[in-house]
C-alpha cells in the first residue's frame, strides 16, 4: 500500500530545513557568474537563427519544405500532447533511492501530479523538445507559406537556444537512464513503471527525434560555442530543485524530499561532487551532440545510410525494457 503525505505514524526527522552546504552554494554562485559572463550575445545568436537555418532540408529531393514542417508540427503535437496529458492525469509516485549515508526520511514517497508532473529533469527536456520543434515547424511553414513578414528575430533565436539545449539534453536524459537511474531503481527494489508509455515517450523518444532531426530532416546545428545556454538550464534547475525540497517535493514535517538520490543536500561533500558530475554530463553530452552532427557531415552518405546510423546511436541510448 502506497504511503501519502497525510501518513505521519512514523517519527519526524529532526532535519527539516535542507538546506545544501556552504561549499555547493559557492560551486553554484560562481559557476553561474562564470556562465553569465559568456552566455551568447544576440549577434552570435543572429549569425546562426537565419531562415536557412530552418529552411535546409538534409535530403531535399525526398523532403518538401511544407514536408519537413509537418513532420516538425507533428513531433511537437505529440511532446505537447503528452505534457498535457501528464497535467491533466492522475501523476505518479516517485521513489527516492537515497544512498546509506543521506539524513532524509526514506519512507515518503513523493507525488506529483498536475503541473507537478513538470518537476522532473526529464519532463523540462520533454517541455524544451517540444517547443523547439514547435517553433522550428512554424519558421519552415511560414517560409512555405510566403509569411515571412509573420517570422520574428526574436522568434529564430528562440528556436535556435530551444533546439540547442533540448537536442543534447535528450541524449542525456535517455542515456542517464539507461546507464545509471534504471539500474539503481532496480537495485533499490522499489516500485518503477520506467517500462510504461509515459517513460518510453519522455526517455527514447526524445532521442530518436533530435537525432531524427539532424540527421534525416533539416539538420539544425548546435553549436559548442553555445556551451553556456546547456550549464544556464543546469543551475536553473538545481536551483529549483534545491527550492522545491521543501515547498512541493517534501514539507516542514516529513522533511526535503529530492527526486533523484544525488541531488540530496545532506551528503556533505558528495553534493558537491554530484553537482560537479551534472556540470560535467552536461558539458559533455552538448560535445557529443555538436560532435555527432559534425560526425554526419562528414561521413555524409545516403538517406538509408543515415538512418542505420539514427537507429545504432538510439539503440545505444535508449532502454525499452
Amino acid at each position: 500500500m502506497v504511503q501519502t503525505r497525510e501518513q505521519k505514524s512514523k517519527p519526524l526527522p529532526s532535519l527539516t530545513s535542507g538546506m545544501p552546504p556552504w561549499h555547493s552554494t559557492f560551486f553554484v554562485g560562481a559557476l553561474a557568474a562564470i556562465t553569465l559572463t559568456h552566455l551568447p550575445s544576440l549577434e552570435s545568436l543572429d549569425q546562426m537563427a537565419t531562415l536557412d537555418q530552418f529552411t535546409h532540408r538534409v535530403f531535399p529531393n525526398l523532403l518538401t519544405l511544407r514536408g519537413l514542417a509537418l513532420i516538425r508540427l507533428s513531433i511537437a503535437a505529440i511532446a505537447i500532447s503528452l505534457t498535457i496529458y501528464l497535467i491533466l492525469g492522475d501523476g505518479w509516485y516517485v521513489y527516492a533511492n537515497y544512498k546509506s549515508a543521506s539524513k532524509l526520511r526514506r519512507d515518503y514517497f513523493i507525488r506529483l501530479k498536475g503541473l507537478g508532473t513538470l518537476c522532473p529533469f526529464t519532463s523540462w527536456c520533454w517541455f524544451f523538445l517540444g517547443q523547439a520543434f514547435l517553433l522550428n515547424g512554424w519558421i519552415a511553414m511560414a517560409v512555405d507559406l510566403g509569411m515571412e513578414d509573420t517570422i520574428q528575430p526574436w522568434m529564430m533565436r528562440t528556436a535556435l537556444v530551444l533546439s540547442e539545449i533540448s537536442f543534447p539534453f535528450a541524449l542525456l536524459v535517455s542515456t542517464a537512464v539507461k546507464y545509471a537511474i534504471w539500474p539503481a531503481v532496480l537495485a533499490g527494489g522499489k516500485p518503477h513503471n520506467l517500462a510504461g508509455f509515459r517513460n518510453q515517450m519522455q526517455h527514447n523518444c526524445n532521442s530518436i527525434f533530435a537525432l531524427t532531426e539532424v540527421a534525416l530532416l533539416g539538420g539544425i546545428s548546435v553549436d559548442f560555442r553555445h556551451l553556456s545556454l546547456a550549464t544556464m538550464v543546469g543551475i536553473a534547475y538545481i536551483l529549483f530543485t534545491w527550492m522545491m525540497a521543501v515547498i512541493y517535493y517534501g514539507n516542514q514535517e516529513v522533511g526535503p524530499q529530492y527526486l533523484y538520490w544525488f541531488q540530496d543536500t545532506t551528503l556533505g561533500e558528495t553534493t558537491t561532487f554530484a553537482l560537479l558530475a551534472l556540470l560535467v554530463a552536461l558539458t559533455t553530452f552538448f560535445g557529443v551532440f555538436a560532435g555527432i552532427e559534425m560526425l554526419i557531415e562528414t561521413i555524409g552518405g545516403t538517406f538509408l545510410t543515415k538512418l542505420v546510423f539514427v537507429v545504432a546511436v538510439s539503440a545505444f541510448v535508449c532502454k525499452f525494457r
